[in-house]
């Protein structure tokens, strides 16, 4: 990343563009493909964990600090919109004002579409696998196993 950073402003957008740009194509495509399989192939994908009685634990202060965490990454690119103001081209006010209602639709969508394909492939976030990963895991096996 130190690096990319220092080519310069154009050159790291591109190089740190392509995993971000690869990051959102494919996880919109998850979402997509995985509530079409559901709602109108009909398929039932099985529960990831069988035997779960509290697979999160406690709600204590680290959980809490975590999520804080989180949420604050999200906020960094608000901030680098908004630090990137000067180099937005005429209407900068305009044209930044057009990237964060983007950035603002790309989270709920991606969010939105997460949780929603939790509920429908009951996946429920444990201490090692996430549910982002159970749902890719059950998607690859639906997927290989219809093929």
């Amino acid at each position: 990343m130190t690096i990319g950073n220092l080519r310069g402003m154009k050159d790291s957008a591109r190089l740190f563009g392509i995993p971000t740009y690869l990051f959102l194509i494919t996880t919109i495509a998850l979402i997509v493909v995985g509530i079409f399989k559901v709602k109108v192939l009909g398929v039932v994908p099985h529960p990831f964990y069988t035997d779960y009685k509290y697979p999160v634990g406690n709600i204590t202060i680290l959980l809490f600090l975590k999520a804080f965490a989180s949420g604050c990454t999200a906020l960094t690119g608000i901030e680098a919109v908004s630090d990137g103001i000067p180099n937005f081209k005429e209407l900068a006010q305009k044209n930044a004002k057009s990237v964060l209602l983007l950035l603002a639709t790309i989270i709920l969508v991606i969010f939105g579409g997460i949780a929603y394909l939790s509920t429908l492939y009951t996946a429920i976030p444990g201490r090692d696998v996430t549910a982002l990963a159970q749902i890719a895991h059950k998607f690859l096996v639906i997927a290989l196993c219809s093929s």
